[in-house]
């Protein structure tokens, strides 16, 4: 047996196998060597008392913006992934929309060297097309082969339905993932909020559900009779929910993520005309969140991603039209989607509401970008990747932060993040 040097002792364990108390063991190669009751302390280890929290896997985002190369005033791989590991991820997905953007094996090479600074894992996401710009496909397989786990051009979705159906046809032959902005750029155009009675009213270009429901309906069309794994980015609506619901009905294969600003916020708050509530795509309607929750419950909807999309002050402050899209919840997540769920209350606790939110927040998401899925991350052997919460602690969001959220509190705090074995936050501060 490998020897031990951390043990997590009397918490309670959630994962996709359910609620129950254990202790967890992680070895000197940072890797799970047991995960079960009253394991005993040996006068080497260090013990973490998990009395009274919740011991869940790492959380594993599939959609961060890290902003390096090319942006780093607003963030950088070392700052983007110390506020993910103190919201208890411990992998994120980087997007390619970077400056310049992820298209070639040398931007590749690039990440993974400044992905040396980060706390926690770092995966690469390749560009779809040429700088993202639709043209042309990257060479996939090169890219693929430096080990990029998805294809995106975040941001930006594949308008050329023949250059799409090319990259499925390519993403299968090679086992990897085709991620899709949903967005029609002949409807969207110049839009900048939902289109409906609040954008008609305030005389804001909206843009229609149907921008996104049109480009998923299309992908899906393509993806039939293809071996590729195809994952819906950032589902928003209704219709979109229903379409993803008929397709898997009807037995396609692919995934879908909700983040946690369209599980929480509606497009009311638009009314304040501040940009930090201006993102892609638009806060929806009321029914549409309560759409999007429904879709997780149901398990329709597979991850939850929080498409982290920082910026500098100086952008955010520009008019409404002029500012970029794009909210920052890497390190609040946790109690963002607790609360929209109505996990915050212990009063109405729901143990199995929990066991799915925490679901999509890790052995979903990995199962996803990996080419051997698993049916748990806290079997021995797995990586040593935790996230140690309470749901009777509150996460504050300071009332001068560049956030929608700013101001509020959120009850579910993480208190530790363990990565590879290694403890990167202790008591809710970070150990760097």
């Amino acid at each position: 047996m490998n020897e031990v040097s951390l043990l997590i002792k009397g918490g309670t364990l959630v994962d996709s196998v359910g609620l129950r108390r254990g202790d967890i063991a992680i070895s000197t190669q940072g890797l799970v060597s047991q995960c079960e009751n009253n394991i005993e302390i040996a006068s080497n280890q260090r013990v973490i008392d998990a009395s009274g929290l919740y011991v869940s896997p790492g959380f594993i985002d599939l959609h961060t913006h890290l902003r390096e190369p090319g942006n780093n005033e607003a963030e950088t791989i070392l700052s983007g992934t110390r506020k993910a590991a103190l919201g208890g991820f411990t992998s994120v997905v980087a997007m390619p929309n970077t400056n310049p953007s992820v298209d070639c094996t040398s931007m590749v090479h690039e990440i993974k060297a400044l992905a040396k600074s980060a706390v926690i894992n770092v995966e690469i996401a390749s560009a779809i097309t040429a700088d993202r710009k639709g043209g042309s496909l990257v060479n996939m397989k090169a890219m693929a082969d430096l080990g990029v786990v998805m294809f995106t051009d975040d941001g930006s979705g594949v308008q050329d339905s023949s250059l799409m159906d090319k990259a499925l046809s390519y993403a299968g032959e090679l086992g990897v993932v085709i991620a899709q902005h949903l967005e029609t750029n002949s409807i969207s155009k110049n839009g900048l909020a939902n289109l409906g009675p609040i954008s008609q009213r305030l005389g804001i270009p909206g843009i229609a559900a149907a921008s996104e429901e049109i480009m998923l309906a299309r992908d899906l069309i393509l993806l039939k009779n293809k071996s590729a794994k195809y994952h819906a980015q950032h589902i928003s609506t209704s219709g979109s929910l229903e379409i993803v619901e008929i397709a898997k009905q009807r037995g396609l294969n692919f995934t879908c993520e909700v983040t946690p600003h369209h599980l929480f916020l509606d497009d009311a708050l638009v009314e304040q005309f501040n940009p930090i509530y201006k993102v892609n795509p638009p806060l929806r309607g009321l029914s549409d969140i309560k759409d999007m929750r429904r879709g997780v419950l149901e398990s329709t909807i597979d991850a939850i991603a929080t498409d982290h999309a920082p910026h500098t002050l100086d952008a955010k402050e520009r008019s409404f039209s002029e500012a970029p899209c794009g909210i920052e919840s890497l390190d609040i997540a946790l109690g963002i989607i607790l609360k929209a769920f109505g996990l915050d209350n212990k009063d109405e606790f729901d143990a199995d509401k929990l066991i799915k939110v925490i679901d999509a927040l890790t052995i979903k998401p990995r199962n996803i970008i990996s080419k051997r899925p698993k049916t748990s991350l806290l079997d021995i052997g797995a990586s040593g990747d935790l996230a140690i919460f309470s749901l009777e602690e509150k996460k504050e969001v300071p009332k001068v932060a560049l956030s929608p959220y700013r101001g509020m509190d959120f009850m579910g705090k993480v208190i530790y993040t363990i990565c590879g074995g290694k403890v990167v936050v202790e008591n809710g501060v970070g150990n760097w």
